[in-house]
């Protein structure tokens, strides 16, 4: 079955999704991007299997066992095709360069590498003008200008795939966002629940502010860790750790003596990540990890923080 939002009834979805993805598979390798090639094979080599005859097919499993030759000298190569592709506005062209760069980063990580970092925030900023239906998934990064604003205040937009699918999407936790503003999101829920508009499906997406390095973020302290190093806290869909015993924090202010459970202090994000956490029944409990240090404390005269950042 095609991974994505096709629910695995709606056979002409499925068969519509299969030929979308075949026929990408071979433009991929024309155009020389083989690790997103041999991606899409490897994820979908049964609809493939059930859709192809077996000499056909027999030839795209050889294809995809080919090794590709990579180097730094190529992944350049890529990139710079990338920062053509943006000034040219081919959304593309943006996309495939930036997936073949970070499936290379997969086999030759190196995670320090800003380039690294660069890519993945030119894919958020890509996403909302061209993203294929199996990137419709928990924490995609999307940048994404408002398009609405519902009774309640909160914010929202419409997303296009590539195959004509269309999202209505609401954006959790910001009440203070216009129409027109670009903020920096990802997916945190797809429930699978569809809206008709103008004689057309829309399916339901739920977003939230994502939170990077450097960011300023206010939270609620929750307990002490077990190391006595930091304190935990939640902030949306992250589970954070507030570092106290880090260079530069101020130890008189923050430590385990004067930190109390519900206080709540303005913290700078050092570091982040993705890492999905599931409960028992495999239901995602966590989006992602977010550690901080803390920088001062809040009052309750004290101004909140912005809960977004608009990014224009």
């Amino acid at each position: 079955m095609i991974q994505g939002i096709y629910p695995p009834n709606d056979t002409d979805s499925q068969t519509d999704a299969t030929v979308f993805y075949l026929e990408r598979m071979m433009d991929l390798w024309e155009k020389g991007y083989s690790l997103m090639a041999q991606d899409l094979f490897s994820r979908y080599q049964s609809p493939f299997a059930a859709l192809l005859p077996a000499e056909p097919y027999r030839y795209l499993a050889e294809k995809a066992l080919q090794e590709r030759p990579w180097s730094p000298k190529i992944e350049q190569d890529y990139y710079g095709r990338l920062k053509n592709a943006i000034l040219f506005g081919e959304w593309q062209t943006v996309h495939d360069c930036a997936h073949e760069i970070l499936l290379s980063r997969k086999i030759h990580p190196n995670p320090d590498d800003p380039l690294y970092r660069k890519v993945l925030l030119y894919l958020a900023q890509n996403n909302f003008r061209y993203i294929e239906p199996n990137e419709i998934q928990v924490n995609t990064y999307i940048d994404a200008p408002v398009g609405f604003v519902v009774e309640n205040g909160n914010p929202g937009f419409r997303l296009h795939d590539a195959v004509g699918g269309v999202y209505r999407c609401f954006i959790k936790d910001v009440t203070d966002a216009k129409v027109g503003d670009v903020l920096p999101l990802k997916i945190t829920n797809i429930p699978g629940f569809e809206i008709n508009s103008h004689h057309r499906k829309e399916t339901i997406l739920y977003v939230e502010p994502r939170v990077s390095p450097g960011d300023f973020i206010e939270v609620e302290i929750a307990s002490l860790s077990h190391s006595g190093n930091s304190f935990t806290f939640r902030h949306r869909s992250y589970d954070g750790f507030l570092w106290i015993k880090k260079r530069g924090v101020n130890k008189q202010q923050f430590n385990p003596g004067n930190l109390r459970p519900k206080d709540r202090v303005i913290a700078k994000v050092l570091y982040t990540s993705d890492e999905v956490k599931l409960t028992a029944h495999g239901s995602p409990c966590r989006l992602g990890l977010i550690k901080a240090i803390p920088i001062r404390r809040m009052t309750e005269n004290s101004a909140k923080e912005p809960s977004q950042r608009a990014m224009n």
